[in-house]
């Protein structure tokens, strides 16, 4: 199993997500949801940006990843 990038901050693999990186699973408990992505150097340098505030994102497109990702977290077995 290869090592992965993981975050269990939802707005973060929202962005992640919304920024074509492809989420790879995701493991749940207890309605917390850690995601896990492929690693590379793009996504490193993405993560890091996200947190200085340089990304710019579709706001309707981030909107609806978060609901998305929520509704598995809350709704799934």
């Amino acid at each position: 199993m290869p090592n992965y990038y993981s975050t269990s901050d939802l707005n973060l693999a929202s962005a992640i997500i919304v920024s074509w990186y492809q989420l790879s699973h995701i493991q749940k408990d207890k309605g917390k949801g850690l995601f896990f992505f492929e690693p590379s150097h793009k996504l490193a340098k993405f993560t890091e940006d996200y947190f200085l505030w340089r990304i710019r994102l579709d706001p309707m497109e981030y909107s609806g990843s978060i609901k998305t990702l929520k509704n598995y977290l809350y709704n799934t077995p």
